[in-house]
């Protein structure tokens, strides 16, 4: 994570992909903050590698879906409550 500081400071243009061992649910938020554009985990880069590749160097950001779901999660519905009616 301080080479991610280090690498950001030096090179703040560069896209950097983390392709890492360890558990992206306990470091996927670190490495983003640290200047990361996207992180895979070393067990689903054969699947993911191209496409997560070319979303960091568009300028967008990749985690995987379940990874994403839980930074992000979709809006729930909000209850009704009903309306009255107006006279």
């Amino acid at each position: 994570l301080s080479l991610l500081h280090s690498l950001r400071l030096q090179f703040p243009a560069t896209a950097i992909l983390v392709l890492s061992q360890h558990d992206e649910s306990l470091y996927a938020r670190q490495a983003l903050e640290a200047g990361a554009r996207g992180y895979l985990m070393k067990e689903e880069a054969a699947e993911h590698l191209h496409r997560a590749i070319d979303l960091v160097l568009a300028g967008q950001t990749y985690l995987s879906q379940a990874m994403t779901q839980s930074l992000c999660p979709p809006e729930r519905a909000k209850p009704s409550t009903g309306l009255s009616s107006r006279p």
